[in-house]
């Protein structure tokens, strides 16, 4: 995966809503400090390095599909929790 098309995408606007809708309703499913965030503040920012770094996202956003997008939240959802736990 480039650079390059990790940054394209982590700009991407429709890339980012939907990754925006994905974490909003996988956190509707989670009783933890991120799903409280996503469900009041919003926490789509905390996800973008981690799912735009996912193997298979080195695409254009069209080609990404809804499961992926799912499987990759779901699949990253402890490791940004705990970035958000160390964090002070």
């Amino acid at each position: 995966m480039s650079y390059k098309a990790q940054a394209d995408l982590a700009v991407d606007q429709t890339f980012l809503g939907r990754l925006n809708s994905c974490v909003t309703k996988e956190a509707r499913t989670r009783d933890d400090a991120l799903a409280h965030l996503a469900l009041t503040t919003g926490a789509v920012g905390k996800f973008v390095p981690f799912i735009t770094s996912e193997p298979g996202f080195d695409v254009d956003e069209d080609a990404i599909t809804d499961g992926m997008l799912l499987a990759a939240v779901q699949s990253v959802w402890p490791l940004v929790l705990a970035t958000m736990e160390a964090t002070p």
